[in-house]
């Protein structure tokens, strides 16, 4: 009965963890989980089996959730598109890069003249003229 009751809240645990995605209603979900698990073979109060999963879920909380959202949640990608250098194009007193159109000093430079873009910086485009 003690397992019954201990792996259910393990299993709405971890589907609300679903929801929340930052793993620590899947360290109550695991100490829950164990709790179930042990309380086949060893028999105790339900009260000392909460007590055991409150304390593990301590446990785990202070030493694997950090590991765990390091190696799950680290693997974004830096999307800087626009943060790139490259080449740009002089057209009608603009600078044409990455499919935009950009305000810069064109003084001295033709149309159709290719400038070096070296990258974008707080929504202004910088450029090398050659």
């Amino acid at each position: 009965m003690i397992s019954a009751l201990f792996g259910s809240l393990a299993l709405v645990f971890f589907i609300i963890e679903l929801v929340f995605l930052d793993f620590s209603c899947f360290i109550i979900a695991l100490a829950l989980g164990i709790s179930a698990i042990c309380s086949l073979f060893i028999d105790l109060s339900i009260t000392i089996w909460a007590v055991i999963s409150a304390l593990l879920a301590v446990i785990f909380f202070f030493t694997i959730r950090a590991p765990l959202k390091r190696f799950f949640m680290s693997k974004k990608s830096k999307d800087d598109f626009l943060d790139e250098s490259g080449q740009g194009v002089v057209k009608d007193g603009m600078i044409y890069f990455k499919g935009t159109m950009w305000r810069a000093d064109t003084s001295g430079l033709s149309e159709g003249h290719s400038v070096k873009v070296k990258g974008i910086q707080n929504g202004k485009i910088i450029i090398e003229k050659s």
